[in-house]
């Protein structure tokens, strides 16, 4: 199912570019080594293959978000300029896990590759820091107090109400 969608077998095929190919360099900004794997690419274009529960592109944003795949993206762009010499395309395709397996093939918006951006960049800078001084952020070595989440509380609300 997933090499007969036009656009995402055409991406997946034998002939379009590398598979399984590992990205180590060293950022020019803070030294550390950084290594990358893409699913596969060329000189102009990076994919990467994820399975999902749900394919629609609604889903699909929220998963960006949650699993952070517009850091991702970033990431593996930079190896690519590091190994390659070029700033490439990056598409992602997801293919639903059950049936009718469902595929979408999306490309992120510039809002999503600069937050991604972003986010690699203050990583970076705090794993070099952290490195540096043996010092790793944590949560504090205070007691903290929590909360049920809200769903829990609103659970437990209105079972209060059933005889």
């Amino acid at each position: 199912i997933l090499l007969a969608h036009p656009r995402a077998g055409e991406l997946l095929s034998p002939d379009w570019g590398e598979s399984e190919q590992t990205f180590i360099w060293q950022d020019p900004e803070t030294g550390i080594w950084c290594r990358s794997r893409p699913d596969t690419f060329n000189d102009d274009t990076i994919v990467d293959l994820k399975t999902t529960t749900d394919a629609s592109p609604e889903a699909i944003s929220k998963s960006v978000w949650d699993f952070g795949y517009h850091q991702q993206q970033q990431w593996y762009r930079a190896g690519h300029n590091a190994i390659v010499g070029s700033y490439p395309e990056f598409l992602f395709i997801f293919q639903a896990k059950t049936p009718p397996y469902l595929v979408t093939v999306v490309e992120l918006d510039q809002a999503a590759e600069l937050a991604g951006e972003e986010r690699i960049r203050r990583a970076r800078h705090t794993y070099a820091h952290c490195m540096r001084t043996g010092e790793w952020p944590g949560y504090g070595t205070h007691t903290h107090q929590i909360s049920l989440p809200p769903w829990a509380e609103k659970r437990e609300s209105d079972e209060r109400y059933l005889p």
